[in-house]
């Protein structure tokens, strides 16, 4: 009998694998640090760009998404529908019941002179579960669960998740 090869392609690996010691670095900073370090770079440009690009991991991503896939296939648009369902519930019993009162980056730099982008508004608390991460997780997700044959797609949605979660 004819074994099957393993379907995870070399990127996926490499991207897996990379994440490894970008985590274990990450974790050993002290909470703070790589937030002010970031701040530095700012520039108008990109104040304006990211001012509106946050928004898209507040679930208006799936909002755009869910007609799309939906005039692909209704039964696409349905799945994309309930997942954005699901997620919004557990996010919001996690930050409102469970984590509730987590401190956001924001309160740890109380005191601390930072660059605020202009026209945001800074939450400070509840930042546990991260909307943004659970939104990128649940798009790559539902789209890898629809697009499974496409090998290439997995691999462009599999570098967005991995990079959504490191954000």
């Amino acid at each position: 009998m004819k074994r099957k090869k393993n379907r995870i392609c070399q990127a996926q690996r490499i991207l897996v694998y990379s994440l490894i010691p970008i985590t274990l670095f990450v974790s050993l900073l002290p909470k703070g640090n790589l937030e002010l370090w970031t701040n530095q770079f700012h520039h108008p440009v990109l104040d304006f760009f990211f001012l509106y690009w946050t928004n898209l991991g507040d679930g208006i991503l799936f909002l755009w998404l869910i007609p799309i896939l939906t005039l692909k296939r209704l039964s696409y648009g349905i799945f994309m529908c309930i997942s954005a369902l699901l997620q919004g519930i557990v996010i919001s019993i996690c930050k409102q019941g469970l984590f509730k009162g987590m401190p956001r980056p924001v309160e740890y730099l109380q005191g601390i002179d930072f660059y605020q982008v202009p026209g945001l508004n800074l939450h400070h608390w509840n930042s546990f579960p991260s909307g943004h991460t659970a939104t990128a997780m649940g798009i790559s997700a539902g789209l890898m669960i629809i697009f499974h044959k496409d090998r290439i797609l997995k691999t462009c949605i599999f570098a967005h998740r991995t990079s959504g979660c490191i954000q």
